[in-house]
């Protein structure tokens, strides 16, 4: 979780500043894990008592629904870097 700007997860054990925004952060999570067979995964430097707001909770909570989104691609063989599911993007 320390990856993240401060600003995005405040609740970390080493708050860097100019960390990675949630919008790149995401796709780098989820595309290995839809590309090859993942087996394990973990959430580290995750400190919320350091957050009164609860958004690093929260960040952690979208982590891991992205890590096990790639897994569910993997399994439909969507191996696309950045999809988009069709009905909610408007294509097709």
């Amino acid at each position: 979780m320390d990856v993240f700007d401060p600003a995005f997860v405040p609740g970390t054990g080493t708050p860097k500043p100019n960390g990675l925004t949630p919008r790149k952060l995401f796709p780098l999570i989820r595309r290995p894990c839809a590309e090859h067979k993942v087996v394990g995964i973990e959430v580290v430097e995750l400190l919320p008592y350091l957050d009164p707001t609860y958004r690093s909770a929260l960040m952690a909570n979208r982590c891991i629904r992205e890590m096990l989104t790639g897994p569910a691609m993997h399994k439909k063989r969507m191996r696309a870097p950045h999809y988009l599911n069709p009905f909610t993007s408007g294509a097709d």
